[in-house]
């Protein structure tokens, strides 16, 4: 079975599970759903080091059955050293209900992982669903109910830098990547930087706080101590850091971002790609004079069928050719997902360039 895909064969099961129990009594005790797959699988190797833990659950006896989100806390799951046992500090998160009901738990590193390292997960027995019933996790071991489960995964060797006369800022970042020369350009104007590793990462998402404090250095726009915004979930106001609260705050106050709702603005959350276009259109409006031309009545471009709020920004950022260079652009590209460094490094290059 592909990291992160469920195999034919298990789909085919997943859907008989689902035929067979419609309509069938399950006793409250019984295993009403299965996990019937995680990312990365036991014993996958070369793992990103920015790789998130997935684990994905169904429910085997009643398609409409529901996980128990108070249940889904950080005590369900955890990542060590395989080798020594310590712990990996990471958080939880729940992804919401999918193709029939199925839902994914989240264990996302506080860091990237270490290069070359043997990880073990461990994922304890607490989850429920809604009626309380148990889940069984065939897929690591049939022959306990009870739990702990564990898989191991190890991550892939550091990386060198590719074999060609043209320096590279970062070892990951090789002549073949479509992002290369954005990457590259926004380093060299210290707009970006890597890890302390000579990475850049540009497949890793980007966080919201991040992505106010790139925006805020494409834009040079100039951020100090002691702003403040209506965003209530920024944490701790360190004085001695401008990150994220002041980078947050130049960006709420030049109009850029509104946040998710009136208090907050979800800084640790990963940005979509709609909203890193209409953040970047926002504010290429709002500068004078505004490097944007309005696009033709009834001009639509390739993503006409998005609606709002996004749906007029991504009209202008195609019309304007902020989204010039982004792989796979079209009629299939999916404005909902997560926009990864190297896309964002793309964005805001082309916006720069104007």
């Amino acid at each position: 079975m592909n990291r992160g895909y469920i195999s034919l064969i298990s789909l085919v099961l997943l859907l008989a599970f689902a035929i067979i129990g419609v309509g069938a009594a399950v006793p409250q005790t019984a295993h009403a759903a299965m996990v019937f797959s995680v990312d990365p699988e036991d014993g996958a190797k070369d793992v990103e080091i920015d790789t998130e833990v997935k684990m994905f659950i169904f429910p085997v006896a009643n398609p409409y059955r529901r996980v128990d989100r108070a249940t889904v806390t950080s005590s369900i799951m955890d990542l060590r050293l395989a080798e020594t046992g310590e712990y990996v500090s990471a958080r939880v998160r729940f992804d919401e209900e999918g193709f029939m009901s199925s839902s994914a738990v989240v264990l996302i590193p506080d860091e990237p992982l270490a290069y070359g390292t043997s990880y073990e997960v461990t994922l304890y027995s607490g989850i429920r669903m809604r009626d309380g019933s148990k889940l069984s996790v065939p897929i690591l071991d049939s022959n306990t109910s009870s739990g702990p489960w564990t898989w191991r995964f190890e991550t892939e060797h550091s990386s060198s830098s590719p074999p060609d006369s043209d320096p590279v800022t970062f070892v990951d970042v090789g002549s073949t990547n479509p992002y290369r020369s954005a990457i590259e350009g926004m380093a060299a104007e210290e707009v970006i930087s890597g890890y302390d590793d000579s990475t850049f990462r540009p497949k890793k998402p980007v966080w919201r706080a991040q992505f106010a404090k790139m925006i805020c250095g494409a834009l040079e726009l100039s951020v100090t101590e002691g702003g403040n915004t209506p965003f209530t979930d920024l944490g701790v106001n360190d004085p001695t850091k401008l990150y994220p609260h002041d980078y947050i705050s130049v960006a709420y106050t030049e109009g850029i971002t509104k946040g998710t709702t009136a208090t907050t603005f979800s800084p640790w959350t990963d940005i979509s790609r709609a909203q890193v276009i209409t953040m970047v259109v926002r504010a290429a409006k709002a500068t004078s004079p505004s490097p944007l031309e309005q696009p033709p009545a009834g001009w639509e471009g390739q993503t006409a069928n998005v609606g709002p709020p996004h749906g007029d920004n991504l009209v202008w950022a195609e019309f304007n050719g902020l989204t010039d260079g982004l792989q796979g652009y079209g009629e299939h590209w999916s404005v909902w997902d997560k926009m990864s460094r190297g896309e964002v490094s793309q964005v805001l290059w082309n916006l720069m360039a104007k």
